[in-house]
């Protein structure tokens, strides 16, 4: 396992940073912190269902003025 350190501006270690899968399997005995936000509630896009219905938008005439705005600039 490979744990790297991220350091503060006097050079004590600040965090640790650790691989995902064994956090996934420690973080239930973890000590939470009471300066990390609460969680979110996760996004249900169905709240949003007909929400711009009522402004009678043409998706195809949207669609192309989208596409004239497109720069396919490769350097």
């Amino acid at each position: 396992m490979i744990v790297n350190y991220i350091y503060d501006k006097t050079g004590q270690i600040e965090y640790a940073v650790i691989p995902y899968r064994i956090w996934d399997s420690i973080k239930d005995y973890a000590i939470p912190d009471e300066t990390v936000a609460e969680k979110k509630p996760e996004f249900d896009p169905t709240r949003f269902i007909g929400m711009l219905s009522h402004y009678n938008f043409d998706l195809e005439d949207e669609l192309q003025q989208m596409r004239k705005q497109w720069t396919r600039d490769l350097l």
